[in-house]
Order: structure tokens, then C-alpha cells, then sequence
């Protein structure tokens, strides 16, 4: 499905200077639902459940306390800590949900002019924009 997007990759390059990356086939770190995922089953795997029903209710008790504004505020965070390792392709190691990030003069002293974290977080609103137009 990816040869059928060139097009539109190519005029959101050309229109807004806006390029696209795909993700590693399996980076759970990168996607913040993961974060939830794991502190819902830490919940829910501590009580006693004797059936698909009592998993279903424990599951819907769970995500009312876990997915807080805070929480995926929070989330997020801790998400894009890894976006400019991952557009650099530099490795990861460690914990899957909480990898070891290279430190900050590790990946300036290789990669001088790669846009930083910072940069690409300046730049959401006007992609949010660009996508409420599209």
C-alpha cells in the first residue's frame, strides 16, 4: 500500500516541507497505547478472574483509572524521549517500553544538523493544522 502513497508523501514534501519516516516493525516505545496497555494489564492481572466476563469487567474498571489526561500527557512524553534515536537509525538497548537513550552528545557530536526533538515538536501545531485541512 505504500507504492500507492508516493503521491501524497511527495506533495506534503513539496507543499508543507513536510517528509515522512516509517516506524521500526516492532517499537512499542514509540507508541504511547503501549504504555497504557502494560499499566492496565498491572492492574488487572492482580485480581481474580475466573472468566472472559470477570477479564471484560476488570479490563473496563482499569481504563478509567489509568487512562487519565495525565497519563497520556505523560505518555506521550515519554514517547517522543525517543523520536530523534529512531530517526537517526541508532540502536536501542534495554527495557522494550523504556530503552536506554543514547546521551545528548553522543547523537550531536555524530548527526550536527539533524533536527532535534525539539524542533519536530514545534513544528505539531501547524501539522494538527494541516491535518484538520486535509
Amino acid at each position: 500500500h505504500a507504492d500507492k502513497m508516493n503521491s501524497t508523501y511527495e506533495m506534503l514534501k513539496q507543499t508543507y516541507g513536510i517528509d515522512h519516516l516509517f516506524l521500526p516493525p516492532y517499537s512499542p516505545f514509540l507508541n504511547p497505547i503501549e504504555l497504557s496497555f502494560c499499566a492496565i494489564k498491572s492492574i488487572v492481572s492482580g485480581k481474580p478472574i475466573d472468566n472472559r466476563e470477570d477479564l471484560i469487567r476488570e479490563i473496563e474498571k482499569a481504563i478509567p483509572t489509568v487512562i487519565t489526561a495525565t497519563f497520556s500527557k505523560n505518555a506521550f512524553q515519554h514517547c517522543q524521549k525517543f523520536y530523534q534515536q529512531c530517526a537517526l537509525c541508532l540502536p536501542f538497548t534495554g527495557k522494550i517500553l523504556d530503552p536506554t537513550i543514547l546521551g545528548e552528545h553522543i547523537m550531536n557530536q555524530e548527526f550536527e544538523g539533524t533536527p532535534s526533538v525539539e524542533s519536530t515538536i514545534q513544528q505539531a501545531p501547524s501539522l494538527l493544522q494541516i491535518t484538520e485541512v486535509a
